[in-house]
């Protein structure tokens, strides 16, 4: 049996949901009464279209009334109609109807706000026609579609990709020519008129047109990828294409030098993919809205790689990257990095000294992705201290996170890295270890990390620990401390189990263990090895 409190809820419910229903329905709007031209005459009866407002489950009726606008008028007579059309009988002359439009269900009734208007005053004419555009200058040419003189015109036009209409002209006349266009954008219009008298015409279809070419501007975008190493030296090229507003027009192809370390250089366009060693090492890479190029070849004995864009007008400035990276600065203040699947944000505190500072690059890396994949990268002002990227960052995958100073020298010094995850889980990999000597009194541990790409949660430490006799003892580990021999001291003779697990936001995470033998009598250091034994 429902307690009280749940049938008074249910009642308001019920209550709620039966007066929502039995709602006469809404007051019809954006009433407008024509009559329709084509390009010969116009049509003797008078049409009208309304927007219903109404629940399009619920059955309703519309029915357009008129009257006279004046009881004196003797050119109207009022009457009624179910399809939206007052016949020519009904008026004459020059007089004025009052028209409004009522809707019924079974719920009630509703009337729409009356529009008055003369009948003389309401012809239509159809769209303009043969629109055309040409792109230098931009400008957009029709022709009206009135019978006799024509009156004044509206245009509208954006951009490619705009939802709305921001730019907007009235008072034109077969020809507009739009002032500054971007280059090589593609533009969107569309043209109403009117014939001196009467309404404006319904908007012509979309017409569209790109305005024309002009030289490419800026620089490229140019970035290495050395994976989860950001010192490494072992690291592949990569570059972002020319955005529409620095391209302005269609970029034919991107000339690259790459400097080596003994003075040789190599040039390459990605304008002559039949070249084998083009055909081979250079790939188009899409991610984000972004295309990316890939040099798949690495840089371990290149110094420095220039590069530009060109087009049918011109090239961009040198592009120069230098691609030996110095170590990490010191005294980096707070790191403050946030990731979920759709964002990843990092901010920093800035460093002390910018006065030969350029701009940063924060990049992001997923741990054991292939070079070039899974990887973007931001150029940030000098004035700035954070940004974010928008992607699809994967659950339980670690990336990795930094950011580089730019120097005005061209000179990369790496900040800082951080790891984040936009979700993370318990482990499922464990760390690996083994004894590697064995003393009377000692024995050495080496111990490898859990790859980064198995990382399932971000590792706080990593702990390792024994168990002789009835003594146990624990040691924490630094994470960063990868395949570091750890030694475990003032051993005593007799049977031992050591392990060694992660700990991470979940706590101890599962063990990986080994067992081994001191016998000081017989001066003799057993080991014996367990055979991967996990314990939760």
């Amino acid at each position: 049996m429902a307690r009280p409190i749940t049938r008074w809820l249910l009642s308001i419910l019920v209550t709620s949901v039966s007066a929502a229903a039995a709602d006469p329905p809404a007051p019809p709007s954006d009433l407008e009464c024509f009559r329709p031209c084509d390009e010969t005459s116009c049509h003797v009866d008078i049409q009208c279209t309304w927007d219903p407002k109404s629940d399009p489950k619920i059955p309703t009726n519309y029915t357009l009334h008129w009257e006279p606008a004046h009881n004196h008028d003797s050119h109207v007579k009022g009457g009624t109609s179910l399809d939206g059309r007052i016949p020519r009988e009904d008026f004459s002359g020059g007089g004025e109807l009052r028209v409004w439009v009522e809707a019924v269900n079974q719920n009630g009734s509703n009337k729409s706000q009356p529009v008055v208007f003369n009948v003389e005053g309401i012809t239509k004419p159809p769209p303009p026609k043969d629109i055309t555009a040409e792109p230098e200058p931009l400008e957009f040419l029709w022709n009206t579609s009135c019978i006799e003189s024509s009156g004044r015109c509206h245009i509208r036009y954006r951009t490619k990709g705009e939802t709305d209409w921001p730019k907007f002209e009235d008072e034109v006349h077969s020809t507009y020519a739009v002032e500054e266009p971007d280059f090589f954008t593609v533009y969107e219009f569309q043209v109403r008129c009117d014939c001196g008298t009467g309404l404006m015409s319904d908007w012509s279809k979309i017409h569209s047109v790109r305005s024309s070419e002009s030289d490419p501007v800026g620089e490229v975008d140019l970035w290495r990828d050395c994976g989860i190493s950001p010192l490494s030296s072992d690291c592949f090229l990569t570059w972002k294409s020319l955005s529409d507003s620095q391209a302005r027009g269609f970029i034919r192809g991107y000339n690259l030098t790459v400097f080596y370390s003994n003075g040789s250089e190599l040039q390459m366009s990605t304008a002559e993919p039949n070249r084998q060693y083009v055909h081979e090492i250079v790939e188009q890479l899409c991610s984000n809205g972004t295309t990316k190029w890939f040099l798949n070849a690495t840089l371990k004995d290149v110094s420095s790689v220039s590069i530009i864009a060109y087009s049918s007008k011109g090239a961009t400035k040198e592009s120069f990257l230098n691609i030996s990276t110095t170590g990490k600065e010191e005294n980096v203040l707070k790191v403050n990095l946030e990731m979920n699947k759709e964002n990843l944000s990092v901010s920093w505190d800035p460093p002390s000294d910018v006065s030969k500072l350029k701009e940063y690059v924060v990049q992001y890396k997923q741990a054991g992705s292939p070079p070039g994949r899974e990887f973007d990268w931001i150029r940030v002002k000098k004035s700035q201290n954070g940004t974010f990227f928008k992607g699809q960052f994967q659950e339980y995958k670690a990336y990795q996170v930094s950011v580089f100073k730019v120097l005005n020298s061209k000179k990369v010094l790496h900040l800082f890295t951080e790891i984040g995850y936009s979700r993370q889980k318990a482990l499922l990999a464990v760390p690996s270890f083994k004894v590697e000597t064995l003393t009377e009194t000692e024995v050495t541990l080496h111990w490898k990390a859990i790859p980064l790409s198995e990382q399932t949660a971000r590792i706080w430490c990593y702990e390792i620990g024994y168990k002789w006799l009835d003594t146990q003892k624990v040691f924490n580990v630094n994470a960063s401390n990868d395949h570091q021999p750890f030694t475990l001291r003032d051993l005593s003779p007799g049977d031992y189990e050591v392990w060694m697990r992660a700990i991470t936001e979940f706590g101890r995470e599962a063990n990986a263990t080994e067992t081994f033998k001191i016998n000081h009598q017989q001066d003799m250091y057993a080991f014996v090895q367990d055979q991967s034994k996990h314990v939760h």
